[in-house]
């Protein structure tokens, strides 16, 4: 049992799940599965995508840059269908995330690690500990097909679901939300 999640259940604070690994190893659909899961469930659930690649939905010379670059903090382009917030980055840190969504339940993130948050990695076709992209003592839950990087994360004392392990989902669900 996560011992973050234990320190967040005695305080009350809202979870986080970070859904961590390497490019191609399943991430955004374990991401999404889990949202459907809990949303199903008749929880609010906020998401965030972390990537370290340059992005740029917000084009020099259109009106919300030229606001930006006049001073403006943080500028929301508003249509009938969707809503953006551009900001200044800031440090991904369990009180930011939970400012962007007061009325979530809980927070699933993708590529970002969280201190205090529930983390997840997707092994992808990983063998070993050296091929995971996080160190196995930051990893709470280990998503992996390989029997032998499950015998050695058990070893470790880290929970190992299979990728088709739908019992995951259930075992999640009474982490987070158990005595709460």
């Amino acid at each position: 049992f996560p011992q973050a999640l234990r320190h967040c259940r005695r305080i009350k604070m809202k979870p986080i799940i970070c859904v961590i690994g390497w490019s191609d190893t399943g991430k955004t659909l374990l991401v999404s599965r889990i949202i459907r899961f809990f949303y199903s469930k008749g929880f609010r659930v906020g998401a965030v995508k972390s990537t370290h690649q340059q992005v740029d939905l917000d084009p020099q010379g259109k009106d919300s840059r030229i606001f930006r670059e006049n001073g403006a903090g943080e500028v929301l382009l508003a249509s009938r269908n969707i809503h953006y917030l551009f900001s200044e980055p800031k440090p991904l840190n369990r009180d930011y995330l939970t400012s962007l969504f007061p009325d979530s339940d809980l927070i699933v993130t993708e590529g970002a690690s969280i201190d205090g948050a529930v983390h997840i990695e997707t092994a992808g076709r990983a063998e070993s500990v050296k091929e995971l992209k996080t160190a196995i003592e930051k990893i709470d839950i280990l998503i992996t097909g390989s029997s032998q990087l499950r015998k050695t994360a058990e070893k470790k004392g880290i929970t190992v679901f299979g990728p088709e392990e739908d019992n995951f989902f259930g075992y999640l669900e009474e982490i987070l939300w158990k005595e709460r």
